[in-house]
């Protein structure tokens, strides 16, 4: 797949925000570099919520399920499909939320 172009930025960009305005609440452009458009922020309040860089979560703000800041709370699970590197730093982070993931597995919420 060498003759594969990377996504640009813009075409991320663009897709974060075909994402929001469709009504989706945790949409971030992963695995880029651009600080505005990789990180998971509330829906309610723009505070963030998790910093992401690359594949890997530097930084959980999400304090009992809810946004530290306005209270929400925030639905989702940790399901790492793509990348094993950062596996055993994901399941440290949610230890009671963790699912196993792959592609194709079914994971109810």
């Amino acid at each position: 797949m060498k003759e594969v172009l990377a996504t640009s930025l813009k075409t991320l960009q663009a897709a974060k925000e075909i994402g929001l305005e469709a009504g989706l609440n945790y949409v971030y452009a992963g695995n880029v570099a651009s600080i505005d458009d990789s990180d998971t922020k509330c829906p309610q309040c723009g505070s963030l919520l998790i910093e992401h860089s690359g594949f890997g979560v530097m930084q959980n703000n999400i304090k009992d399920g809810n946004c530290p800041k306005c209270g929400l709370k925030i639905a989702g699970v940790i399901c790492p499909t793509h990348c094993t590197r950062h596996i055993a730093e994901i399941k440290a982070f949610y230890p009671e939320k963790y699912v196993e993931g792959g592609a194709g597995k079914i994971i109810n919420l």
